[in-house]
C-alpha cells in the first residue's frame, strides 16, 4: 500500500507543477490551486515521511489549503 501513497503525492507534484506553469502564462484563477497542491504535496510528505512537524502547524496549513482552494473555486463561478 505504500506505494498508492508515494503515487498521490507524485500526482499531486504533477497538479502543482500544472497550476503554476497556468499561473506563469497568465491565467491568474490557477493561483489558488497551484498554492492548494503545494501544501497537499507538503502536508502529505510530513506524514508518509514522518517529519518532524507539530500536529497545530499540520492542521493550520491543511486549513490553508482548504480556504485556498474554496477562493479559488468561488472565484472561478462568480
Amino acid at each position: 500500500m505504500e506505494y498508492i501513497q508515494l503515487s498521490a503525492i507524485a500526482l499531486e507534484v504533477v497538479i502543482a507543477i500544472l497550476c503554476i506553469r497556468a499561473v506563469i502564462r497568465g491565467r491568474q484563477a490557477f493561483a489558488g490551486l497551484a498554492l492548494t497542491f503545494v501544501i497537499y504535496v507538503w502536508y502529505d510528505s510530513v506524514r508518509y515521511f514522518d517529519w518532524s512537524v507539530d500536529s497545530t502547524t499540520q492542521s493550520l496549513v491543511f486549513l490553508l489549503a482548504t480556504v485556498s482552494a474554496l477562493y479559488t473555486v468561488w472565484q472561478l463561478t462568480k
